[in-house]
């Protein structure tokens, strides 16, 4: 059996070190990033809900009679379009065909279909979103969605999963 010298005796323990260093290095930033993501997804559910609180709200009104279906609509989605959060964030509102309802940034979008519309990468994240991942195998997107099912109506906001940075995706479910 070969038996360490001196100097390899020394050198031993430091790599070992090292490598110890490393692995508890690459550890940690696996959990900060878990934890960033986690926060995200959060965060999205928290304005999606906050989006259909106020939704919920003006359905109650039109339910109760204090304003008409048509009038309770158009005030909810006006409440909607200005909702911002983040430094880019915002709400969209869609129905089940994907038909966009209510887009703040993109108003030439509202009213059209979108199953067949992608992105750059060729990915179609509305119909990925609003089916749970039938458009694709991965969806780069996480996204959260409420729906008021009585209106056939879902507000969702949206962001880029594959970011480790804070951007929020321009398109959603």
């Amino acid at each position: 059996m070969h038996k360490l010298g001196f100097a390899q005796k020394l050198w031993l323990p430091l790599v070992v070190s090292l490598v110890a260093l490393l692995l508890v290095s690459v550890s940690a930033a696996w959990l900060s990033r878990q934890t960033r993501i986690d926060e995200r997804k959060n965060d999205l559910n928290n304005i999606a809900h906050v989006g259909l609180s106020i939704v919920d709200e003006y359905a109650a009104l039109a339910k109760s009679g204090a304003m008409s279906e048509a009038d309770a609509r158009k005030e909810a989605l006006a409440r909607l379009r200005d909702i911002r959060y983040g430094e880019d964030g915002y709400l969209l509102v869609i129905d089940s065909t994907p038909r966009m309802i209510m887009h703040p940034i993109k108003p030439a979008t509202n009213g059209k279909l979108l199953a067949d519309t992608a992105d750059a990468d060729g990915r179609h994240h509305y119909v990925c979103v609003t089916r749970r991942g039938t458009g694709s195998s991965r969806p780069a997107l996480m996204s959260t969605i409420s729906t008021l099912r009585s209106w056939r109506r879902s507000t969702c906001s949206a962001a880029c999963s594959s970011c480790s940075r804070s951007c929020l995706h321009r398109s959603c479910g």
